[in-house]
């Protein structure tokens, strides 16, 4: 695993966990820009289209980390591969994946995530500019059958 400090460094972190029971605080370096004592908060909200890198492939599932402290996981079903496909081939971890963000839980500590519906909203995104871009031209493509009746007798 990559080290993201040297011991000894001073850098400004983020607290992304507390668990008094084991005594223990979940640390992750802050985004470059922050300033001590600053309050950060999530970017990430349900319904947006972000990209996150392979953290780590589980049998369950593949690990995407979307910024710093925040992981969420993206379930072998929402990843819109064949269904007996290999997820370590396709997503190697370090590979930068789109994510359409389903849900986020237990104050952002358990973010939910889908490939597959990102590539849907994509898609449809480009499907609704095309059809937009084509009836602003005038052609035939995403007229009612009315307006091309109109527009065959001006002719």
């Amino acid at each position: 695993m990559k080290q993201a400090a040297e011991t000894g460094a001073e850098c400004i972190v983020l607290v992304t966990s507390i668990d008094l029971d084991r005594r223990r605080v979940g640390l992750a370096l802050a985004p470059e820009g922050a300033t001590a004592g600053e309050h950060l908060e999530s970017s990430i909200a349900v319904g947006a289209v972000v990209t996150g890198t392979v953290e780590r492939i589980e049998p369950f599932g593949i690990f995407l980390r979307l910024g710093p402290g925040q992981v969420g996981l993206i379930p072998n079903a929402e990843l819109g591969t064949p269904q007996h496909a290999d997820p370590r081939k396709d997503f190697p971890p370090g590979t930068e994946v789109k994510v359409a963000v389903l849900s986020i839980e237990d104050g952002g500590k358990r973010i939910r995530l889908s490939r597959a519906q990102a590539l849907r909203m994509e898609e449809e995104a480009e499907t609704r500019g095309y059809i937009e871009g084509a009836a602003k031209k005038g052609s035939g493509f995403g007229m009612t059958l009315g307006e091309a009746l109109r527009q065959s007798r001006r002719r």
